[in-house]
């Protein structure tokens, strides 16, 4: 797995040392301006709310899963006094 840098810089057009510095230094160093001046626009308002809906029990699938399961064959049981 390579840096990010790294990766940006082989997989982007146009990365060269002022996106570089822009991003390693910011302020007014490259193409700081460039990459920290956008905006998103968010809706008003929030989506209508929908109930879950619980599924079938017959499409409910169980499982047994036996963890942390530990066997020791050179145990050897001690008689008690």
């Amino acid at each position: 797995m390579q840096p990010s840098l790294v990766y940006m810089y082989n997989n982007t057009e146009g990365f060269d040392a002022n996106r570089f510095c822009g991003i390693i230094l910011g302020g007014d160093c490259g193409s700081a301006q460039e990459l920290n001046s956008w905006e998103v626009t968010v809706p008003d308002g929030k989506p209508p709310v929908e109930q879950p809906k619980m599924p079938d029990v017959r499409s409910t699938l169980s499982s047994f899963h036996p963890g942390n399961l530990m066997t020791n064959f050179l145990h050897r049981p001690t008689r008690p006094r």
